[in-house]
């Protein structure tokens, strides 16, 4: 495959990722905790979902600096809102990683996806469904600037995912 089409094909990817982060983000069940933006659970759970749909809007737009100030924005609302730890927040920042990779902002994209993957494999079983999220959107990054490492990371992710199912 020429370098042309794993980038076409990675920026499918790339949109395909961002809609199924916010597909998941809408269908889990949101336990909102006390937010110490000084808004209600539920005023913050809108609120975030509110952002979340922003961010696609400007997104699909093209406006994707202004998409990375709210993804920022959604981030920080979601691990108060929700934790640290939960799918939600992950979600949040996988977008705002996927965003500064497409604004070319490589180090920063590849330093949060490195670190979304250590956290989610700290926090949670090596099978997860979690790590598998971030492997897959780390290794869809991966493939516009890296195949090599790319193929590598899509391989860890497919090993999890087999011995996971059996």
């Amino acid at each position: 495959m020429k370098k042309i089409d794993m980038r076409k094909a990675g920026k499918t990817f790339v949109t395909c990722s961002l809609m199924l982060f916010i597909a998941l983000s809408s269908l889990s069940v949101l336990k909102a905790q006390e937010s110490t933006t000084g808004l209600s659970s539920e005023e913050a759970r809108e609120l975030w979902e509110q952002r979340q749909f922003e961010v696609e809007d400007l997104y699909m737009q093209g406006e994707l600096e202004e998409a990375l100030k709210l993804a920022t924005e959604a981030s920080g609302l979601s691990g108060k809102t929700f934790g640290p730890a939960d799918p939600n927040t992950f979600n949040s920042r996988l977008t705002e990683a996927l965003l500064m990779g497409d604004l070319g902002m490589l180090e920063e994209a590849n330093k949060l996806y490195e670190e979304l993957l250590k956290q989610a494999q700290d926090t949670e079983p090596a099978q997860s469904e979690l790590v598998l999220l971030v492997l897959d959107a780390y290794a869809g990054f991966l493939s516009m600037i890296d195949p090599q490492m790319a193929e590598t990371v899509f391989e860890e992710a497919y090993q999890i995912s087999r011995s996971s199912l059996g």
